[in-house]
């Protein structure tokens, strides 16, 4: 697992600007989407997930959406890509986590959010993007787009048990 802080000289919780550098990789992927809290992009447009809910998208779709609104910005909120062949009813079976109130994945030692996911972008506060994901070689495409990204690893905190 690599965990990477995107932070480019300023805000980088578009997704749109993260994701459009591994797309092929996001379009390989189906993602869960559970409550986010994100801003308008200029227009009149309401991003669909903004809501209390949990939802499921393709890769395809979701890269289609953010490519027509890349200026939606997301304060808070994760975007959890899993492999095509994990189905919902497995996905689903694991709660949403408020991630504006805790930070489970940084618990004793990097981790996903939610079990089963390979990619995850984690939106916190609007002022940086988390990326816990599971391949190299996304990670490295990652790295030459954000030569600034610092390793989440040295946020990990220990609990006692």
């Amino acid at each position: 697992m690599i965990g990477l802080v995107l932070n480019e000289g300023g805000y980088v919780t578009y997704p749109y600007e993260v994701f459009k550098h591994i797309e092929e990789y996001v379009k390989t992927l189906n993602w869960r989407i559970p409550y986010v809290e994100c801003g308008g992009d200029g227009s009149n447009y309401v991003f669909p997930f903004e809501q209390q809910e949990d939802y499921f998208v393709d890769g395809e779709t979701l890269m289609s959406m953010l490519r027509e609104h890349p200026g939606m910005q997301w304060w808070w909120g994760t975007l959890a890509g899993y492999h095509k062949d994990v189905p919902w009813e497995e996905i689903n079976q694991f709660p949403v986590i408020d991630i504006s109130l805790s930070q489970p994945y940084l618990e004793n030692n990097l981790h996903h959010l939610y079990p089963g996911a390979v990619l995850e972008l984690i939106a916190f506060d609007s002022t940086e993007t988390y990326v816990l994901i599971d391949d190299p070689d996304v990670a490295d495409r990652l790295l030459a787009a954000f030569p600034k990204a610092e390793s989440l690893d040295k946020y990990v905190f220990k609990t006692e048990k």
